[in-house]
């Protein structure tokens, strides 16, 4: 990574916004009535979720030309730099959420009768498709890959704000 050469970022941030804007325009247009379309949506957001990774890598592919960079920006998802407590912090609401679900069914008799339990294949679906359409689809190219270049200009808390600002979804988009 070259702080003096700002061109991987910029053509990151370019790709990154061309594929969410072109990804999200026939929603868009869709929902004021200037098309009309019969797709499945979540085949497009998760592909529209994925495209800050996708257009990491083809930043460090073709521009950067980096042997061994898209391993390496893999290699982010792994790097476990914080004590376990904040993994306990961070799953404590669903766990919680979890366990006063269950509660409410072993102890209300009428709840069976009154809620549609999805079942746990369905919940398990639901975390798998959360996972891979959320923070896991884009994260990487956000703050793997352009919050590193960003750092070298900016301190911490100016890039994360910075990522933070510029980063809209398609699903933002759709709803302008």
């Amino acid at each position: 990574m070259n702080p003096s050469n700002d061109k991987p970022l910029i053509i990151f941030f370019i790709l990154s916004f061309a594929a969410i804007s072109l990804l999200a325009l026939p929603g868009i247009l869709d929902n004021y009535g200037v098309i009309e379309l019969n797709i499945p949506l979540l085949p497009v957001i998760i592909i529209g979720s994925w495209s800050p990774n996708l257009m990491a890598f083809l930043v460090i592919a073709f521009v950067i030309k980096q042997k061994g960079g898209i391993k390496a920006l893999f290699r982010r998802w792994t790097m476990w730099r914080v004590s376990p407590r904040w993994y306990i912090a961070a799953f404590s609401p669903i766990a919680v959420s979890l366990l006063a679900a269950l509660l409410y069914f072993l102890f209300d008799p009428q709840a069976v009768a009154t809620t549609n339990f999805p079942g746990i294949p369905f919940l398990m679906g639901f975390l798998v498709i959360s996972l891979v359409t959320g923070a896991m689809g884009e994260e990487l190219g956000w703050r793997g890959f352009a919050l590193p270049w960003l750092q070298t200009r900016f301190n911490a808390l100016g890039a994360s704000h910075l990522i933070k600002s510029l980063n809209i979804q398609p699903l933002d988009l759709q709803l302008l």
